[in-house]
């Protein structure tokens, strides 16, 4: 999935996603971040920063052709799965800014 993410608490535009049955979809989300930065020594900073993203949930159907049953001892027939599409994330790195 090719993501563009935008800017703290902006609305996120995920494209080009495929779905179970090869079908491409265009989601959209929301994202939620926050960093903090703190100088090392001349030129150098650590960085922490964490994002939350979401885009919604969506029902998926398997066993469409009704050959297998739903659960121990569930009927033959379509079985729904639903999703929620979230993502977290921590990232830790250290920067350098040339020229300081």
């Amino acid at each position: 999935m090719a993501s563009r993410l935008s800017d703290t608490g902006s609305p996120v535009l995920a494209s080009n996603s495929a779905t179970p049955t090869g079908e491409v979809s265009t989601d959209f989300g929301w994202q939620l971040t926050a960093g903090l930065e703190a100088a090392l020594a001349h030129g150098w900073a650590l960085r922490l920063d964490a994002a939350y993203m979401a885009f919604g949930r969506s029902t998926y159907a398997v066993n469409r052709g009704r050959n297998n049953r739903c659960g121990p001892g569930g009927p033959r027939r379509p079985c729904l799965y639903e999703v929620e599409h979230t993502l977290g994330m921590v990232r830790l790195g250290f920067v350098y800014r040339f020229g300081l």
